[in-house]
């Protein structure tokens, strides 16, 4: 992302370059901003009526849905219009660690991404979401845990973008009809007592396994996952409505508010009293 941004935050890594940005709205005439080609990253943000292009390609003019994926491989992706401030993560992998992940997939021949324009995709949002905690707290992301990510995350693009068929990376892991039973039983019951065993028979798997199976798939344990989706709903409680903290800390399955705030400061790096001081930001 390059940008005269609200905030930016950038970091190399050994695999390529993270990015958190937070950013005003655009219009051609005051700002806009560029996804560079090569990107894997999530919208944390909705946008309605949002204008794109990659260059040489008409312009696009589509909604966003809050935690769309996007990646950009046929040239750079210019926002141009966005009515809403946005947030976003974005991954800039070395086109030699593409390569070399696809490898030790399996694949035969090299790998070609294709441009993926806001599709709701959950293995790239929890990925995201973990990036997200830590760069907007100020935490390196040179880890091996972050590497471990990153790696999943460019072998989870090439396997379901790219065509790269791979045993090892369908082993162990949730396939896609599953996976979005269990996210849409995690978003249908926030509010709820979510219990392990009520994921596990969304996914007709048993508990055990369905645990083992979901923290390969998505990078995340199934308790950080319901987690993470809580403390989105909440955010955008706080922004678009007049309930007061505990009555959204109820609304997305929370009775200790203290509890519930201590978990949003860990998501966002700030209390719902001073996201809901600034909600016209992010």
């Amino acid at each position: 992302m390059t940008s005269s941004a609200i905030r930016v935050v950038e970091e190399e890594v050994t695999s390529g370059r993270v990015v958190y940005a937070l950013l005003p709205p655009h219009h051609p005439r005051h700002f806009t901003s560029v996804t560079e080609r090569g990107g894997i990253g999530a919208s944390f943000t909705a946008h309605r009526r949002a204008v794109r292009g990659v260059e040489g390609a008409p312009l696009r003019e589509a909604d966003i849905a809050a935690g769309d994926a996007f990646m950009m491989s046929s040239g750079n992706l210019e926002w141009l219009q966005v009515a809403e401030p946005s947030e976003m993560w974005e991954f800039h992998p070395d086109p030699l660690f593409v390569e070399r992940v696809a490898n030790e997939l399996g694949a035969s021949r090299s790998v070609s991404l294709p441009d993926l324009d806001g599709r709701p995709d959950a293995v790239i949002w929890s990925i995201a979401t973990w990036f997200r905690a830590r760069l907007a707290r100020g935490r390196s992301v040179e880890t091996l845990d972050a590497s471990e990510r990153l790696r999943a995350l460019v072998a989870h693009a090439a396997h379901v973008y790219g065509g790269v068929a791979s045993r090892r990376q369908r082993a162990g892991t949730l396939d896609a009809r599953r996976l979005t039973r269990v996210v849409e039983y995690v978003d249908a019951h926030l509010g709820d007592r979510i219990a392990l065993e009520h994921l596990a028979e969304a996914a007709a798997l048993s508990p055990f396994h369905f645990a083992r199976c979901f923290r390969a798939t998505l990078h995340l344990t199934p308790h950080q996952f319901v987690t993470a989706r809580r403390m989105e709903c909440a955010r955008q409680l706080l922004r678009t409505t007049r309930l007061s903290t505990g009555e959204v800390a109820a609304r997305v399955g929370y009775t200790n508010v203290a509890h519930f705030r201590e978990q949003f400061v860990a998501a966002f790096a700030l209390r719902p009293s001073e996201l809901r001081a600034g909600a016209s930001g992010p």
